[in-house]
């Protein structure tokens, strides 16, 4: 019988998203929060957190426009130090001005769901990023439902974004329900609105870029 020693194939790192995607959901909930005033606004900012076995941190960051366009944005921190996490919610929080408290992750996966299908009904699609960063989530049919308003007024309002294309917006949102039939609040030029509909605005989508900060599995 040989005396040499086996040698044990070292296991495979696998990257954050392939961890998100096949692990996150098993992981218990952390500490999870979202803007005080969302439903005032209209955009509520959802940060949720999973625990992983190490004690780090998956956040999921969700930009979440309730009243027409659904998941504005989305991104992930991956193996975030729990001592950092204060520093991270001023960060996401306090460049707009905006308060966080903590919320049951319940209510804000409705809020994230509901959204983007209320959304997707008009035409607009979620961020790319919710590819991964929908694995942070629960599965939709797997959640209890909370009855949540989505829209203003039992009708579509869209308020501009600083980052938005309003034409191409505009312009979708009149194809699908008709000038008149959504409630609209911007400061742009409302002729050159007119001009812009003299093309085919779908010409015109640009997919967002995915917005993820991943760090390395050290699990």
């Amino acid at each position: 019988m040989s005396n040499k020693k086996k040698t044990v194939a070292p296991k495979p790192n696998i990257s954050p998203t392939t961890y998100i995607k096949t692990k996150s959901r098993s992981l218990p909930w952390g500490k999870c929060y979202i803007n005080d005033n969302w439903q005032l606004m209209g955009m509520a900012v959802i940060v949720l957190s999973r625990v992983q076995p190490s004690g780090k941190l998956i956040i999921g960051i969700y930009i979440v426009d309730t009243k027409c366009l659904g998941l504005k944005n989305t991104g992930l921190r991956f193996g975030l130090d729990p001592g950092d996490f204060d520093d991270f919610l001023e960060k996401t929080y306090s460049p707009s001005q905006l308060t966080q408290e903590a919320a049951h992750p319940l209510l804000l996966q409705n809020i994230i769901y509901g959204a983007i299908e209320y959304a997707e009904d008009l035409g607009f699609e979620p961020n790319k990023g919710f590819l991964t960063t929908e694995y942070i989530l629960d599965p939709a049919d797997k959640i209890g439902y909370i009855d949540i308003e989505f829209g203003q007024d039992g009708q579509p309002c869209y308020v501009q974004g600083p980052h938005d294309n309003p034409y191409f917006i505009l312009a979708k949102l009149d194809r699908k329900l008709g000038a008149g039939n959504y409630l609209f609040f911007s400061q742009i030029d409302q002729s050159k609105y007119s001009e812009n509909l003299m093309f085919d605005s779908s010409d015109t989508d640009e997919d967002d870029d995915e917005n993820t900060d991943e760090d390395d599995n050290k699990n």
